[in-house]
């Protein structure tokens, strides 16, 4: 959309007198793609984008369209740029798809009905992860010390808070879907939870049992008919524990959620789709019995083994 959007920019002066007296035209416009900083970095979908400059460096701007599709190639998103700017065409479409002739007054019931504009990124806030109380878990008591390391978010569609993207009919854009906290940090509140609930304890030694990982997938979306939303999550989270006597245990953790809604797909049913998710990883964390047999103290681990 973005070079699309670009190439049909700069054709303005140049190809009308091409087509007319086969003499290529002057360009009427000065057509720039600008980042923050000038570095190259990814549109939604991990297309690569190398800007002609830096924001700060443009001595005079008569109109810019804001790119809100992005993740930085090594870095999370972090802030927005002055204000955002919306995709006008795009919600004209979906004024005029629901009946409604008057796009500006299509805008004007949504932001009252919903309390966001149309092209508004949701914002969806996760409650901390509480894990099921240790008997049911299956704790028999303490388990020893386990160092758990913050996990990676190495998803390749996203980073940072961003999740995915509110889509309707014809898949049109409604905006991008940010959450907090950001994936890796609310699958790390599983992880922590779901080891407490298990008898074990939190420790910064470098000798103890430890827990690494990374998170692989972390995604929303909401496709639509005429009748109804689905909303669609999908997590996979990567973990590798490391025992104090060095025994090693690769797991990977996976959670697809589905809520299908009659009604538009707000905030809090988002939420709750991803919430369904981040519980789904915390029950196949509980049932892998060789994560924790891995993590034990030996000094533990030796009389379970002995006794009968």
């Amino acid at each position: 959309m973005l070079f699309g959007l670009y190439d049909v920019l700069i054709s303005v002066g140049v190809v009308y007198p091409d087509m007319t007296n086969r003499q290529v035209g002057e360009p009427l416009l000065d057509i720039q793609i600008v980042a923050a900083d000038a570095q190259p970095f990814r549109c939604f979908g991990n297309i690569l984008i190398e800007p002609h400059a830096a924001i700060g460096s443009l001595d005079r701007v008569d109109a810019a369209v804001v790119c809100d599709m992005y993740t930085p190639i090594d870095t999370a998103p972090r802030g927005r740029y002055g204000p955002e700017i919306e995709d006008a065409a795009g919600i004209d479409d979906v004024a005029y798809q629901v009946g409604y002739e008057d796009p500006a007054f299509f805008r004007r019931l949504f932001k009252r009905e919903v309390g966001l504009t149309p092209a508004g990124t949701a914002q969806v806030q996760i409650r901390p992860y509480v894990a099921l109380p240790a008997e049911r878990a299956g704790a028999t008591g303490a388990r020893g010390d386990v160092r758990i390391g913050p996990l990676r978010d190495t998803r390749r569609d996203s980073a940072g808070t961003l999740i995915g993207e509110r889509t309707t009919l014809g898949n049109i854009s409604l905006g991008m879907i940010e959450m907090q906290p950001p994936p890796a940090e609310a699958l790390g509140q599983v992880v922590r939870a779901e080891l407490a609930a298990f008898g074990f304890s939190t420790t910064t030694s470098e000798s103890a049992a430890s827990v690494s990982g990374q998170v692989t997938k972390f995604a929303v979306t909401t496709p639509a008919t005429a009748l109804h939303w689905d909303i669609n999550g999908v997590v996979e989270l990567e973990l590798v524990a490391r025992g104090g006597d060095g025994r090693q245990h690769d797991g990977r953790y996976t959670a697809n959620c589905t809520d299908r809604t009659f009604v538009f797909p707000s905030n809090d049913l988002i939420g709750g789709v991803v919430t369904a998710c981040l519980k789904e990883i915390g029950a196949k964390l509980r049932k892998d019995t060789a994560l924790a047999g891995v993590l034990v103290a030996p000094q533990i681990l030796r009389p379970m083994q002995d006794s009968p």
